[in-house]
């Protein structure tokens, strides 16, 4: 699903919608949303971005001699990230900055963005595919 949404948005100049994502993998929007609630609680953990996880940024930096924590302080990769986080559409960058900034609930960001918890889970989710698929960069430097 990441792939999929990192080359619509390439298509497409901006990030795609459920509608469009859920048409480039071929599926209808009830399937991509189930798709999204069935990939499970693990959202985005420090170990995704750790030098020992060959799937994501390690073995490039780690060969430059970085650790993690200058990983996480790199300008570089800081600007990625904040470049990947101001593309995502503005209902996304809410419930991030809600969840990750605020410390709120799924169940509290649901009541202030009235809609139901399950469907804020869906949009985290949905901002982390993106994420994960404007990084992929990263990725395959490693």
């Amino acid at each position: 699903m990441a792939k999929a949404m990192a080359q619509l948005e390439q298509q497409l100049g901006h990030p795609p919608s459920e509608e469009e994502v859920a048409a480039a993998l071929g599926w209808d929007l009830r399937e991509y949303q189930e798709a999204l609630r069935d990939t499970g609680g693990q959202l985005l953990y420090l170990e995704d971005l750790s030098a020992d996880n060959a799937s994501f940024a390690g073995t490039y930096l780690r060969d430059e001699g970085e650790d993690l924590p200058t990983l996480l302080g790199a300008a570089r990769f800081q600007r990625d990230l904040n470049e990947a986080i101001s593309k995502l559409p503005e209902r996304e960058k809410l419930v991030l900055a809600l969840y990750y900034q605020e410390d709120l609930t799924l169940k509290e960001i649901g009541q202030v963005i009235d809609l139901t918890e399950s469907r804020v889970s869906q949009i985290l989710r949905q901002a982390v595919l993106r994420l994960r698929g404007s990084l992929v960069d990263w990725q395959e430097q490693a």
